[in-house]
């Protein structure tokens, strides 16, 4: 939460990092569709979910909201 990226290069794929557990809904058509994936636990204080968004043209955006699995917010 204290490090967003605005921007990053086509064909790599987009990671969130936290410290809690959390489901990431994100969409890459301005919510007309939307996927959901769970972060996981790396075991070192920290939870990470990687975003398939390596076929995304370039310029496209991604838009994300995230729901903290401990208390559903």
């Amino acid at each position: 939460m204290n490090h967003k990226c605005r921007a990053c290069q086509a064909g790599l794929t987009l990671r969130t990092e936290g410290a809690r557990p959390a489901t990431v809904r994100w969409s890459a058509d301005d919510w007309r569709t939307s996927v959901e994936t769970e972060a996981r636990d790396t075991g070192m204080g920290m939870f990470v979910a990687d975003l398939p968004t390596t076929a995304l043209a370039p310029g496209a955006t991604v838009r994300f909201t995230l729901r903290w699995a401990d208390d559903g917010h």
